[in-house]
C-alpha cells in the first residue's frame, strides 16, 4: 500500500507549500532526463512517476481528503458518497511529464533552478546567483 506523504517525504500535517515544495525537490532531482546515464533510467522513470502519482494526490483537496479517510485502496477503487452513495475510484494516468510541465511551466528539468528553500527562481536570478557565487570565490 502507497503513502504518498512519505514518498514526498512530508508529514501527514504538512501545507500545500511543504508539498509543493517537497516535490519540487524531487522532480528536479529524479527527472528521468537528468537520470540517463549509468543505468539509472529505469529506477529514476519509475521514482518520477511514483512522485509525480503523490503529488497530483495530495495537491488536489477532493483526492487527499479521499486518501486522508480510506487510504489508497479504497480511494483507488472507489469512496462512500453522501450524494450519489458511491463514488468511482482515482486511477493515476501516468502522465508525469504533464504534471511535471504544468507545474513548472516547461518540461525541461535544466530550466528551472531553485534557491535554498526549495523555490522555483527564473533564469535572471539564478545568472545573479551564479555570478555573486563567482565574485565570493575570487
Amino acid at each position: 500500500m502507497k503513502d504518498y506523504y512519505s514518498t514526498l517525504g512530508v508529514t501527514r500535517t504538512a501545507s500545500p507549500q511543504q508539498i509543493a515544495n517537497a516535490f519540487r525537490a524531487l522532480a528536479l532531482e529524479l527527472h528521468p532526463e537528468k537520470n540517463k546515464d549509468n543505468g539509472r533510467l529505469a529506477v529514476a522513470t519509475y521514482a518520477f512517476s511514483e512522485i509525480c502519482e503523490a503529488y497530483e494526490v495530495l495537491s488536489t483537496q477532493e483526492l487527499k481528503d479521499a486518501f486522508d479517510k480510506y487510504g489508497e485502496e479504497l480511494m483507488k477503487t472507489g469512496v462512500p458518497d453522501k450524494k450519489y452513495g458511491f463514488k468511482a475510484g482515482y486511477k493515476f494516468l501516468g502522465n508525469s511529464f504533464e504534471i511535471f510541465e504544468k507545474f513548472f511551466g516547461t518540461t525541461n528539468p535544466y530550466a528551472v533552478a531553485l534557491d535554498e528553500h526549495c523555490r522555483t527562481i527564473g533564469a535572471l536570478e539564478t545568472k545573479k546567483a551564479v555570478d555573486m557565487l563567482a565574485a565570493q570565490q575570487k
